[in-house]
């Protein structure tokens, strides 16, 4: 074999800064909440229950007090019950959600997956 010839393979990105759970986060580093298709499908569903609720309080015209009573309450039932995701694991960062997939508000397992080392490798 020639000496100056080196055989270039793919390697996993784990020493990559963009790497996370065998997912690129390159694309949600450089652009955060551009794709929403990598957004937490909790988290939406959370801030979709709060939109409408906010919605409700206006149209009852209630004061800032009472509606942040009642929001309390309701967040404590949406907190409390099925978080709604098959990919749901626990053992994250983040008490409320507690997921190990949870990266700020993304889902990672939602991101593209690492194909090894690439042009947008960054050392840890």
């Amino acid at each position: 074999m020639d000496r100056n010839r080196a055989i270039i393979s793919r390697m996993p990105g784990r020493e990559c800064a963009y790497y996370a759970q065998g997912h690129c986060i390159y694309e949600e580093r450089l652009n955060p909440g551009f794709q929403t298709g990598f957004r937490c499908v909790v988290l939406t569903r959370w801030e979709d229950e709060y939109d409408q609720f906010l919605d409700q309080a206006e149209v009852f015209q209630l004061d800032d007090e009472t509606a942040g009573r009642i929001w309390d309450k309701r967040f404590r039932k949406l907190a409390e019950g099925p978080l709604q995701c098959q990919e749901f694991t626990s053992g994250g960062d983040v008490a409320v959600v507690n997921c190990i997939h949870l990266l700020d508000d993304v889902c990672v397992l939602r991101l593209p997956a690492c194909q090894g080392m690439c042009r947008r490798f960054k050392s840890r």
